[in-house]
């Protein structure tokens, strides 16, 4: 466990993320949308059962942008991938790493696209309503799964080069739709 721990901390320390202007004002942005998530989620309206799907979207949006913000400080990510790597070359396998990373970008892949069927489905009444959560979400998930593939080298020389442009964009227009959402569906709540 000690190996473990040396080799993981060689190429991730626990200090601030982003310790950018950019980085923080993302991080902001996270924070005050899982915020603006929150009093959503306090005053979806449970009587009628076509919306009681509203309030679980709203709890889950709340949960993935905090969740967000907290690695958007402490790289999480990169300890993660730091973690497998040293557990591939303790283990022997890390010559064939490349299958085990498709597998776990296709598992995330996967996950999220059901979470947006899950939304899709769930929404399916309020779509029209809804419309501008469901593209900040789209948004988030389309960032984490860039993410996701930059760190396993899906993309980083195929198809951008090193320019993480396409992720700021989506990183930042996410939250930042899903305030706008939420300031226009608790404004909808307070109107008579």
């Amino acid at each position: 466990m000690n190996t473990f721990w040396t080799c993981t901390t060689e190429t991730w320390t626990p200090t601030v993320g982003d310790p950018d202007l950019l980085g923080w004002a993302t991080t902001l942005l996270y924070l005050v949308a899982a915020y603006m998530s929150f009093r959503c989620v306090r005053t979806a309206r449970l009587s009628l059962p076509d919306r009681r799907f509203e309030r679980y979207f709203w709890a889950s949006t709340a949960v993935l942008l905090a969740l967000l913000a907290v690695n958007k400080e402490l790289d999480l990510q990169t300890f993660i991938v730091s973690a497998g790597r040293c557990v591939a070359q303790v283990q022997g396998w890390y010559g064939m790493r490349r299958g085990v990373q498709l597998a776990v970008a296709l598992a995330v892949a996967g996950v999220l696209g059901f979470w947006v069927i899950w939304i899709l489905v769930g929404l399916r009444h309020s779509l029209t309503r809804m419309w501008l959560e469901l593209l900040g979400i789209v948004a988030i998930f389309t960032f984490v799964l860039l993410r996701v593939l930059r760190f396993f080298h899906v993309y980083h020389t195929h198809l951008l080069g090193n320019n993480t442009w396409v992720e700021r964009i989506f990183e930042i227009t996410g939250p930042v739709l899903l305030i706008l959402a939420a300031w226009r569906f608790l404004r909808r709540r307070r109107a008579p």
